[in-house]
């Protein structure tokens, strides 16, 4: 992004590879709006709840994705400290395992407690969160 933010030498970028067995062209695309996307991160500051399924999760860095229905897109999210214990990590497990098997059912919903994550423009980048509730208190 630096030719095109920091100079203004370049309007937008794209950008190629080559490795051991294959080349070609990043499908992304990248100017002044990417830019500000990416380059500042703003917390809101009221919780809000957020319900869907889990879409994958790392137990090592309690990160992770979930599909959210209403706004027909997966978003990152983080767990808090207070968001870890095994109750609550057990809710997100459960429903990534139910929602990978072959039934794709979307049976365990879970409901995020989280502040949104934005842009400096407004738009959501993520959630960070604070508490899981169970399918049964959804």
């Amino acid at each position: 992004h630096r030719p095109i933010v920091k100079s203004n030498t370049a309007t937008n970028a794209q950008v190629r590879y080559r490795t051991y067995q294959r080349e070609g062209e990043l499908s992304g695309y990248f100017d002044q709006e990417t830019y500000e996307y990416i380059s500042e991160t703003v917390q809101a500051e009221d919780l809000e709840k957020f319900i869907g399924v889990i879409s994958s999760y790392n137990s090592n860095t309690y990160r992770g994705r979930i599909y959210i229905r209403e706004l027909q897109r997966t978003l990152p999210f983080e767990l808090s400290n207070s968001a870890r214990s095994s109750s609550q990590v057990t809710a997100i497990a459960a429903s990534l395992y139910e929602n990978t098997s072959q039934s794709k059912s979307f049976r365990e919903i879970v409901a995020l407690m989280a502040f949104r994550n934005e842009s400096a423009n407004g738009r959501l980048k993520g959630l960070y969160v604070t508490e899981v509730l169970l399918s049964d208190d959804v």
